[in-house]
């Protein structure tokens, strides 16, 4: 089990320790939604071996916070917690601050956060507090905010929705994974309105890839899984989807940039689809 307390925080020593930690402009970070608790960014690629720091934002729509306990939930196969650092938004919201984390130690796949800023309260947008993972494997995981508890300045709950991001490992950086040909996930056409379809395609029977499980859907660019196609055992050497543009719920999406992932025992295939309405 891992914990940190800290009473008086001046950023000083984590400015330090994250300046050799892959993470991007918090700025940028910042999710678009008025009332969600966000991880951000919402999709993450990174290669085997690197440690990398994810956010977990908060918008402009969430002001006069004072407090916060956050549990974030992952496949810790996948990716290891390393530390939680505060963010920089309860940094510069007040010079003293509380700040406490703890996990069930090896192979946990949660961590829990819990602080406070003392005699001020927090507006957003800002990073609430930063992750830092170790890539283990190469594979897909969410990284999914699975309790939040916002308190403002006179402790009354600040209602607010969740948002989880995905995290994909590559193979490292330079070294690329073992493919045979014929491994390919192809989609056409490419921008597309009303529907796209999605070809997966498998080596020949005999080289190890058929027979193997699979998962193929497709997410929006913020990491959320829109829509799962085939989740189960592929024997085939080829299998062939249609998206219609619509989510799980029948719903149609807006136009933008989305991403058709297919997960297997051998590695992913990513994809990027353009909707255009």
């Amino acid at each position: 089990m891992k914990k940190t307390k800290l009473a008086v925080f001046t950023g000083i020593l984590v400015i330090l320790v994250l300046a050799s930690i892959p993470v991007s402009n918090p700025t940028a970070l910042v999710p678009l939604f008025s009332d969600t608790l966000a991880v951000c960014p919402g999709y993450t690629w990174q290669p085997e071996g690197v440690v990398f720091g994810i956010g977990i934002c908060v918008p402009a729509g969430i002001t006069n916070l004072m407090g916060y306990d956050v549990a974030v939930a992952f496949d810790s196969s996948v990716i290891q917690i390393m530390s939680v650092y505060e963010g920089p938004l309860p940094q510069a919201a007040s010079d003293t601050t509380f700040f406490w984390w703890y996990d069930s130690g090896v192979k946990s796949d949660s961590v829990h956060v819990n602080g406070a800023v003392l005699g001020a309260t927090m507006d957003g947008p800002g990073v609430l507090f930063i992750l830092t993972f170790k890539a283990l494997r190469q594979g897909v995981t969410d990284v999914c905010i699975t309790h939040s508890e916002l308190r403002d300045g006179v402790n009354n709950s600040i209602a607010h929705k969740r948002k989880c991001g995905l995290v994909e490992i590559g193979a490292a950086t330079g070294v690329e994974p073992p493919r045979s040909e014929g491994f390919r996930l192809e989609c056409y056409p490419n921008p597309f309105n009303p529907s796209i379809t999605l070809v997966l395609s498998l080596p020949e029977r005999g080289s190890g890839f058929t027979g193997t499980a699979v998962s193929i859907g497709v997410y929006a660019a913020d990491g959320r899984l829109v829509r799962t196609f085939f989740d189960g055992e592929m024997n085939s050497v080829e299998k062939r989807f249609v998206w219609d543009g619509r989510n799980e719920n029948g719903e149609e999406v807006s136009s933008g940039v989305y991403f058709a992932v297919a997960k297997t025992e051998v590695g992913t295939l990513k994809t990027k689809l353009v909707l255009v309405r």
